[in-house]
């Protein structure tokens, strides 16, 4: 997952379906349809890997809440998670975080979980996370397999990439 510090952040649907003959410009593509948006916070975009558990979604789910990326009150920096300031979190899913483009110049995607499967556990994730933070912030998402727009204010610029299979380290 990459997770990023926000001052806000939000997501728009371009399309449901990822019908790539038309470029998203294109005069009859749909305008984007705005689906959620936060305050500051933090924006996480979670790639699901095809040998991912519920046991990596859990733990990557208590770093995003405990990660300390805010300063404190007297701005003693790296001191408060967004669970610690009750602050917005938007996540949106993401499988391209897991291209594989070391072969040739297409990315392959044959690491990320299929998408059927991949769905199930963001759903529960994402469940997860609305019943650990229910007395916190806004706990936003996009929508699983759309094409989206996501805008984010970066605050700092503060990006931190975390990976269940690298717990150690």
């Amino acid at each position: 997952a990459v997770i990023q510090r926000v001052h806000s952040g939000s997501v728009s649907v371009r399309h449901e379906s990822h019908d790539h003959g038309l470029p998203p410009s294109h005069p009859s593509q749909p305008p984007p349809r705005s689906v959620n948006k936060i305050g500051k916070g933090a924006v996480v975009l979670v790639g699901i890997s095809a040998l991912d558990t519920e046991d990596d979604a859990d733990w990557i789910l208590r770093k995003t809440m405990s990660c300390r990326l805010w300063p404190d009150e007297e701005e003693k920096q790296w001191t408060k998670s967004v669970a610690d300031l009750n602050l917005d979190v938007l996540f949106v899913s993401q499988f391209t975080l897991l291209a594989e483009c070391s072969k040739g110049k297409k990315p392959s995607f044959s690491r990320a979980m299929k998408p059927s499967d991949a769905k199930e556990m963001y759903a529960t994730f994402l469940s997860k996370a609305r019943e650990m933070y229910k007395d916190g912030g806004l706990i936003a998402d996009g929508e699983f397999g759309a094409m989206m727009d996501v805008n984010i204010e970066n605050d700092g610029p503060v990006t931190v990439i975390i990976d269940s299979k690298n717990k150690g380290g």
